[in-house]
């Protein structure tokens, strides 16, 4: 995934993870979103 999104997996790493404290999605047991409003605002803010 970080490659098709041109980012280190590090980096990919650290935002899943904000956004999954954020409620935004869960990984557990695959990625899945849970809140689109969120990921939008997130989205944008950057």
């Amino acid at each position: 995934m970080a490659r098709i999104l041109s980012m280190r997996p590090e980096t990919l790493s650290r935002a899943l993870k904000e956004l999954e404290e954020r409620g935004a999605h869960t990984l557990k047991p695959r990625l899945k979103i849970v809140n689109h409003d969120l990921l939008r605002q997130a989205i944008t803010a950057h």
